[in-house]
């Protein structure tokens, strides 16, 4: 059996969200310092993500951390309908998970595959990396990435909760049928 359950990951999701909003909004220095983002960034060849261009763009920040917050907002009421929708919350979910998931794995594989191919950060951008340059750091990377690993966890989880509840069914269907053979 399941030591966590689909709803428990997302529920996870949804504070993680909530965290990384706040820090969005409040100091978002602590995510680019951050040994994880910075360790999965530049293992990955990403050039560091400097204090000052955080502070050159704080309602770029500001506005990914009012995302984030709605995000976790969004996915919160609709977990939290689950507890009286039952089956409805679970196709919901069912269809969320692989569409995140492909989306996540989109986004991750684009910032990695179109990053600015350069050994310092001290040389500048060239008018082509320039384009959409925000998104090809390691912060970014690092979010989608734990995204595309949450929701492949959730996707699993769900999809293995569902066959579990099949394989129930069909047990107590037997059952019944096996009970109802006998008082024949």
């Amino acid at each position: 059996m399941a030591s966590v359950s689909a709803f428990t990951l997302i529920r996870i999701v949804i504070g993680v969200h909530f965290i990384v909003s706040y820090l969005l909004l409040t100091s978002p220095g602590n995510i680019v310092t951050n040994g994880v983002v910075k360790m999965l960034g530049e293992s990955t060849g990403f050039a560091p993500l400097s204090m000052k261009s955080l502070e050159s763009s704080p309602a770029v920040t500001a506005f990914a951390g009012i995302l984030l917050g709605l995000l976790g907002f969004v996915d919160f009421t609709a977990l939290a309908s689950s507890a009286t929708g039952g089956d409805a919350s679970r196709i919901h979910w069912e269809i969320q998970a692989p569409s995140r998931l492909i989306a996540f794995m989109g986004l991750t594989a684009y910032t990695y595959i179109f990053k600015p191919h350069r050994t310092t950060r001290f040389v500048p951008l060239t008018a082509e990396e320039e384009k959409l340059a925000g998104l090809k750091t390691g912060a970014v990377f690092t979010w989608a990435f734990f995204e595309m690993v949450w929701w492949f966890w959730i996707y699993i989880k769900l999809r293995e909760e569902k066959r579990d509840a099949q394989l129930r069914l069909a047990q107590q269907a037997a059952e019944k049928e096996a009970m109802e053979n006998n008082y024949m």
